[in-house]
């Protein structure tokens, strides 16, 4: 299918099949935005259907840099352009616990998937994102990268997103491509509650001097929405946590 022009700016969402990465982008569809959802989850990526508008669907594995690109790609095809990426995948696992006892395997794959995958996004999308007069990336990281923390390499995954951030958003400042991130706290979300299970519990007790609830996924696509749009053009660099006082950063 050959490029063509669209009025409305055009944002990339992966991790969209559920959770955080739905919300946002039935966020930014509901606004107006043309939108590419990806997702290694096909029928989740698919159901139920998305709202009225531009929105281009890819399934694969973003650990693959291959997959990546094919992504990139997949969107300048059929929007001819990208204002926005939206990084929103990721994994954790119950083996994922004490550092003694995580796999190494485990802890391979699990960087490979939230660590790794970002880089090989941002890479393949910053060429593009620069010729967009808004680019802009906004990845999702985890209350975990500051200072409550997961199993090992959740945490050493999610901190490295906040360290590559903050690269990205120094290198290309000047483009300008702002690059934000975003660490959601206890949110009620599929991947939080394999979190729950993790920690042996069936249900989330908010601890004191917190806000004494999950947060929707849409209340975490709010402050990605702001991120990824003209209003946040003086924003880089910046971590932004919403986590309901959990941190207090």
């Amino acid at each position: 299918m050959a490029a063509r022009a669209t009025a409305a700016p055009v944002a990339i969402i992966t991790g969209a099949s559920s959770g955080i990465g739905r919300a946002t982008g039935e966020l930014l569809a509901q606004r107006g935005w043309s939108i590419v959802v990806a997702d290694v989850d096909a029928g989740g990526l698919a159901t139920p259907a998305w709202p009225q508008g531009e929105v281009e669907t890819f399934t694969g594995d973003l650990a693959d840099p291959r997959e990546a690109q094919a992504l990139i790609s997949a969107a300048k095809e059929r929007f001819g352009r990208i204002d926005a990426l939206i990084n929103s995948h990721g994994v954790t696992r119950a083996e994922d616990s004490r550092v003694a006892d995580t796999p190494d395997a485990l802890f391979e794959q699990i960087l490979s998937v939230n660590l790794a995958s970002f880089f090989y996004t941002c890479k393949y999308a910053l060429p593009e994102l620069s010729l967009s007069d808004q680019g802009a990336i906004v990845n999702l990281a985890s209350a975990a990268a500051l200072g409550a923390p997961g199993g090992p390499a959740y945490t050493a995954s999610k901190s490295g997103i906040v360290g590559l951030s903050r690269v990205i958003a120094r290198q290309y400042a000047e483009v300008p491509v702002r690059c934000n991130v975003v660490c959601p706290g206890p949110t009620d979300t599929p991947m939080y509650a394999t979190t729950l299970r993790k920690w042996g519990l069936s249900e989330y007790t908010p601890p004191p001097g917190t806000i004494q609830r999950l947060a929707s996924p849409t209340e975490i696509a709010e402050v990605v929405a702001f991120l990824a749009s003209p209003a946040a053009a003086f924003v880089t660099g910046a971590t932004y946590s919403a986590d309901g006082g959990q941190t207090l950063y």
